[in-house]
């Protein structure tokens, strides 16, 4: 039971996440890789070709695909240049603070966004990604 309430604490810390940054794609970092979920997670396997699988944690079938820490940037890069806006979230604390809170997973906030830039007259006619530290 304690992995399913882990799990449940996770959902509950993306979907809070995500409705500060509906316009984007939330990367939700799990370990060594980005997870993807709901809508976002349909969305960028039909992007990037990537497998969507499911998660039933809660109780209900999640739709869900994920990105190695490798194959991050490199995928980024190929949403971006498709005209996604993305958010990357990371743990922002020690998983042992977490628990010194009673809590059965670290903290978790947006520390990258990357936007199209727009086109302008005078630039390329290509779509290149902006980072922005926050």
């Amino acid at each position: 039971m304690a992995t399913a309430t882990r799990a449940n604490e996770e959902i509950a810390q993306y979907i809070e996440i995500k409705t500060s940054h509906q316009d984007r794609l939330l990367l939700f970092r799990t370990g060594d890789y980005y997870a993807l979920l709901f809508d976002d997670a349909i969305a960028a396997s039909l992007a990037l070709g990537l497998g969507l699988t499911k998660s039933g944690a809660s109780g209900d079938d999640i739709p869900m695909c994920g990105l190695t820490i490798a194959e991050a940037n490199e995928c980024a890069q190929k949403l971006v240049a498709l005209g996604f806006s993305l958010a990357f979230c990371e743990e922002v604390e020690e998983l042992s603070h977490a628990r010194g809170r009673c809590a059965k997973v670290a903290r978790r906030d947006v520390t990258r966004i990357v936007t199209p830039i727009e086109r302008r007259e005078d630039a390329p006619r290509r779509v290149t990604g902006r980072a922005t530290r926050l």
